[in-house]
């Protein structure tokens, strides 16, 4: 679901930082599907 719009429409669109990443059809909008939270433990 597009964080922005909400819609369903969308197309796969490469990776980023390991995870899928979607491009919306609609809004066009680039998101991941669950974006990390926090920090990564190298940068604790």
């Amino acid at each position: 679901m597009c964080t922005k719009c909400k819609s369903e429409n969308r197309v796969k669109s490469g990776f980023h930082r390991g995870k899928q990443r979607y491009l919306c059809k609609n809004c066009g909008c680039n998101y991941v599907k669950n974006p990390c939270k926090g920090y990564y433990e190298k940068e604790k």
